[in-house]
């Protein structure tokens, strides 16, 4: 279903696109084909155009509004009280958005449209279920943004400020898990400056993550898995919009934050209740992989420099536990944990520092830390 309503909007845009090769004036096509819709559309400037599909079930709303020259915007609603919601101002925007379930919502905040404002942005919104969320909005320039959300009751959030930032967030539930009050994944991603990527995928339930991006060329890849066989109740953890404390029995949860240029990172977790934090600041800085494997682990990575690289920080097994802390330039390091109930932290305070660490089997703990410059330090421990 979801594959041929998006053929079905392709011919729709494809023709559209045709007619106002040839004329200046702008182009409205709504149907409907159920009860109760309601189409609002305003476009003002020249060669706009859009069309609206409404059909299968009752009590959809689609408001759209283009303000400028040569934007084009698709949407398809099938199903019953989805709502869609898009502004577009500028030049050369584009919008296909396509929801298919009941009781879903495409918006930019509580009350508003999803908004592109400024020119050549690109935005693609697919929701497949019941009672999903999309927020988004996008002010500048050449910004790309894809939502493909399947499943029930999750939620994406995404803002895009500068120019030339990339998002792209996928969620895919289990839809046969109605009598746990849903899906309820979150991904959010925040962007300001210059050519920033986020890409975020979740698979499963109640998982969390949230990217962070200031200045240029920063790129996060953040890509999660599991179950409600761990979820937990009550985590305290901070909302999308920063105002309080926001609370969800979450099962996997990331947090990354990225202020500078050229910075990377890259985290996967698989299991339950699995938490990572990374914090970088200055310029050039990459985690090449954060993974975590199996339940109940924690990473906290802190890097305050430029050019720093951790090669390999993974923890596989359960209950291991992981805290880094960097503050300098050119620091290399590499943690490994496999097993269960390990402990390693490690605390740099210089230059071209290298610490390597790999623990292996259960309890083991590990503590490194490094003042000055040039160090070097390798632990290898084995438990029982």
């Amino acid at each position: 279903m979801l594959n041929s309503n998006k053929k079905l909007l392709a011919v729709a845009i494809a023709s559209l696109l045709s007619t106002s090769a040839f004329a200046d004036s702008n182009s409205s096509t709504i149907t409907q084909t159920s009860n109760l819709n309601t189409a609002d559309v305003i476009q003002a400037g020249a060669s706009n155009s859009s069309t609206i599909l409404q059909k299968t079930d009752d009590g959809n709303d689609a408001d759209l509004t283009q303000t400028g020259n040569d934007n084009i915007s698709g949407m398809i609603q099938t199903g019953a009280n989805n709502s869609i919601g898009l502004d577009q101002s500028g030049d050369n925007n584009s919008a296909t958005l396509n929801q298919t379930g009941n009781n879903n919502i495409i918006r930019a905040e509580t009350g508003a449209s999803a908004r592109q404002d400024g020119n050549d942005n690109v935005l693609t919104i697919n929701q497949f279920g019941d009672e999903n969320t999309a927020d988004y909005a996008a002010s500048g320039d050449n910004h790309m943004a894809t939502i493909d959300q399947s499943g029930w009751t999750d939620r994406a959030f995404a803002r895009q400020n500068g120019s030339s930032h990339s998002v792209d967030i996928i969620q895919t539930g289990i839809t046969s898990i109605f009598a746990y009050g849903g899906d309820n994944n979150y991904a959010g991603a925040t962007q300001y400056g210059t050519n920033n990527s986020s890409e975020i995928t979740q698979t499963g339930q109640n998982q969390w993550a949230k990217t962070w991006q200031s200045t240029a060329d920063n790129v996060a890849v953040i890509g999660q898995s599991g179950d409600i066989s761990g979820s937990r109740n009550g985590f305290a953890g901070a909302d999308p919009d920063h105002h309080g404390t926001w609370r969800n029995p979450n099962n996997n949860f990331t947090q990354t934050w990225q202020d500078g240029t050229g910075n990377k990172l890259k985290i996967s977790q698989a299991g339950t209740q699995n938490d990572a934090f990374i914090d970088e600041n200055g310029d050039g800085n990459e985690v090449v992989l954060l993974e975590q494997t199996g339940s109940d682990n924690y990473a906290n990575i802190n890097i305050v420099g430029d050019d720093n690289m951790g090669l390999v920080t993974s923890s596989i097994g359960e209950t291991n536990y992981m805290q880094v802390d960097i503050d300098g330039d050119s620091n290399t390091f590499s943690l490994t944990q496999n097993g269960n109930l390990n402990s390693s932290i490690l605390d740099v305070d210089g230059h071209s520092n290298t610490a390597t660490v790999s623990q292996m089997g259960e309890s083991n703990m590990s503590t490194v830390t490094q003042f000055g410059n040039s160090n070097m330090a390798t632990v290898a421990q084995s438990g029982s």
